[in-house]
């Protein structure tokens, strides 16, 4: 990684949002090993929660969740006043 990459890296937000255990560990293993910041949200409320206390994250977005789907998920976020 080179000082630009480190630099983006140091100072991005990742919320994974995924339903299953495993692919939640690996991914956020596979970021933080870059250095990322990364939270994890179980499912679409929980998502929305850690949201509208951290706006400024990049999401990885499972598309089935329990709760709702990935695009319910943006069209909720979209009626709260976040820009997606």
């Amino acid at each position: 990684m080179n000082r630009e990459e480190a630099a983006i890296s140091e100072n991005l937000n990742i919320l994974i949002v995924e339903d299953n255990a495993g692919v939640c560990r690996f991914v956020r293993k596979r970021l933080e090993r870059e250095n990322y910041t990364v939270d994890v949200a179980s499912t679409g409320e929980e998502a929305v929660d850690r949201i509208l206390k951290n706006p400024e994250v990049v999401l990885l977005l499972d598309y089935k969740l329990p709760d709702m789907n990935g695009r319910e998920l943006i069209y909720r976020l979209t009626e709260l006043g976040h820009s997606i």
